[in-house]
């Protein structure tokens, strides 16, 4: 039975998948015959989160121009009254400052508080990535808000906080390594 357009496109899909998954029997041998080499430390894994989270934070950044000008493309010539649209975004903007204010910063400061005593804890590394992005992730839906309102009919301006709000966030939330030197304590 021969296969259809839409079979075959899957078929190809799974092939091209299967010859860019590594194995285990694949990571035993390498190239040169011999195991691939590992970090040395974990500050190669702590600049390698750095850079991951930095890229991601870029292209965040990079996204809500875009937003706002898909919105522009995409907004109805005429405006519409979407005042009632506008309230339920504006709790969904101010549940997402909340998240990202609490919850989202503070588990990054617990991540740098945790590589400023181990440096070299891969486990920390991996908490305070997730963290990081977590925090940059929360703050991208906000200029969505702004983008979702300027395509139902709202103006420019009724949008352009929402586009502010997300940048204002993914500034404040910059990925920056954590400090080697911990904080001093006060005396009891």
């Amino acid at each position: 039975m021969p296969l259809s357009p839409r079979q075959k496109l899957i078929e190809a899909f799974f092939s091209a998948f299967e010859k860019r998954v590594k194995r285990p029997e694949d990571l035993r041998s390498h190239s040169s015959g011999r195991p691939p080499r590992a970090r040395s430390s974990a500050a190669g894994d702590l600049d390698s989160s750095l850079k991951m989270t930095r890229t991601l934070h870029a292209v965040l950044l990079l996204t809500i121009p875009l937003l706002a000008y898909a919105g522009e493309v995409l907004a109805p010539a005429k405006t519409k009254d979407v005042k009632k649209m506008g309230l339920i975004l504006i709790a969904l903007a101010a549940l997402n400052i909340w998240t990202a204010l609490s919850t989202s910063r503070r588990s990054v400061q617990q991540e740098h508080e945790a590589l400023r005593v181990r440096p070299e804890d891969t486990e920390a590394i991996i908490r305070w990535r997730a963290a990081t992005i977590a925090s940059l992730v929360v703050c991208e839906p906000l200029a969505l808000y702004g983008w979702v309102l300027r395509v139902w009919g709202g103006t420019f301006l009724e949008a352009a906080p929402f586009y502010a709000c997300g940048l204002l966030l993914l500034f404040a939330f910059t990925p920056r390594r954590p400090s080697r030197h911990v904080a001093a304590h006060p005396a009891a």
